[in-house]
């Protein structure tokens, strides 16, 4: 029996110490790389979210237009709606900064309507 007892305060003392050395670890979310990787899908999310509300519009209007994405990369931090066949674009942003605030402020509705109306002058 003496040997169990003088295993258990050893036990107790290495869980003791255990908790003492090392103090607790910062959460993965405060890490500057992990904000980063947020930013950096807040921003392709910023993008992306824009075209899907456009082409969401287009479907409900009974549009069957296909809207691509980054056919042709117009480059980092703009916004350029195109439609096939036209030289002018429907609606350019350019040189966008974070946090794309022009791009927030931008009526997908109206934008989408613009490229209604420019695929209506094609037929």
């Amino acid at each position: 029996m003496a040997k169990i007892t003088k295993a258990s305060s050893a036990t107790k003392a290495k869980k003791a110490t255990a908790t003492k050395s090392k103090p607790a670890r910062k959460s993965a979310g405060s890490s500057p790389t992990a904000n980063a990787k947020k930013a950096s899908d807040e921003s392709g999310g910023v993008f992306k979210r824009s075209a899907a509300k456009i082409e969401a519009y287009l479907t409900s209007q009974g549009s069957n237009a296909r809207v691509e994405i980054n056919k042709e990369k117009p480059g980092r931090g703009n916004f350029v709606v195109r439609v096939e066949g036209k030289e002018e674009p429907v609606c350019e942003l350019l040189g966008l900064k974070r946090p794309f605030k022009a791009l927030r402020e931008l009526d997908m509705d109206e934008v989408g309507q613009s490229v209604v109306d420019a695929l209506g002058e094609d037929e």
